[in-house]
């Protein structure tokens, strides 16, 4: 696996944290909110970048929701 960057890793401990609080993950639209991206593509494009650094076992998102197991 690739080294994370700073925000990658921000982005991964967010839904980390989201799973554990709600028992599933956050819509893209949550974690646009969240970071300040101006739109949900801009966090799909971060959690896709997350998948080709190996950080996830599945690659398909969603819609909505950044992660699918």
């Amino acid at each position: 696996m690739e080294e994370l960057t700073s925000r990658q890793k921000q982005l991964l401990r967010y839904i980390q944290e989201r799973i554990r609080a709600d028992g599933f993950p956050p819509t893209q639209a949550e974690i646009a909110a969240n970071f300040g991206f101006r739109s949900a593509t801009a966090a799909r494009n971060h959690l896709l970048a997350l998948a080709r650094k190996g950080d996830r076992k599945s690659t398909r998102l969603n819609s909505s929701h950044g992660y699918i197991s």
